[in-house]
């Protein structure tokens, strides 16, 4: 899908965001909507293709991405991923004085390891946990957690924000947005897992069985609310 650029002025920031998955290419994508000059950066540079019609610059090298970015969002499978392309010698010096974005799926400690690397480096460090699907992405709902410095975030806030317009800031810990991740998908799968375990319960007795599912659900939605 081809995206159309308007002719509004571009942002201020420039934007390279290193890996280009499912959640990677419409972070991406928004970023363009939303008017920013966006670099982009993947192993297979193929997957850049809709990108570049869109507007996006391809890096041919994740050095080239960082060295022409204000901000770099980093969303990949792990942070261990992240920090193999990120955490050289050759990166750090390119990336003193810019703001790292991590959005990757990862721990509270790889947080504050990654956020031990960019302070020794001179480099902002925000860490990011997305509670939405790709398709939920740019919305004014759509849920993120942050953390890390007070003054990173501020900086990078707007461009988070067109990421998803429900930015909870969680405090300077960078651990903290990965553990509030944690908190809330084991409550919320918990709460999946007791659903269906319930409904199992119900459907148990012969004489049940017809009737208990609807009625079940028809319970659990008035608990809900």
């Amino acid at each position: 899908m081809v995206i159309k650029r308007n002719k509004r002025k571009m942002k201020k920031e420039k934007i390279a965001v290193i890996g280009l998955g499912d959640m990677g290419a419409v972070l991406a994508s928004t970023l363009l909507k939303a008017d920013y000059e966006v670099k982009v950066w993947n192993r297979t540079p193929e997957k850049a293709k809709a990108l570049i019609e869109a507007g996006a610059i391809l890096a041919n090298h994740v050095k080239e991405a960082v060295n022409a970015s204000d901000i770099v969002i980093v969303c990949l499978t792990n942070y261990e991923a992240g920090r193999k392309l990120l955490q050289t010698d050759e990166i750090a010096k390119v990336m003193h004085g810019k703001l790292l974005i991590e959005l990757s799926t990862g721990t509270p400690k790889d947080a504050r390891d990654n956020e031990a690397w960019t302070r020794k480096n001179g480099i902002g460090y925000i860490d990011g946990a997305i509670l939405a699907t790709p398709s939920q992405m740019g919305r004014p709902e759509t849920p993120i957690f942050v953390s890390g410095a007070k003054a990173d975030f501020e900086r990078s806030e707007e461009v988070i924000k067109a990421l998803g317009g429900s930015v909870q800031f969680m405090g300077e810990d960078a651990g903290a947005a990965a553990t509030w991740d944690f908190g809330f998908l084991s409550c919320m799968f918990g709460a999946m897992l007791g659903f269906f375990m319930g409904l199992r319960f119900s459907r148990q007795r012969e004489f049940l069985r017809n009737s208990s599912g609807a009625c079940f659900c028809k319970l659990h939605r008035h608990w809900v609310k």
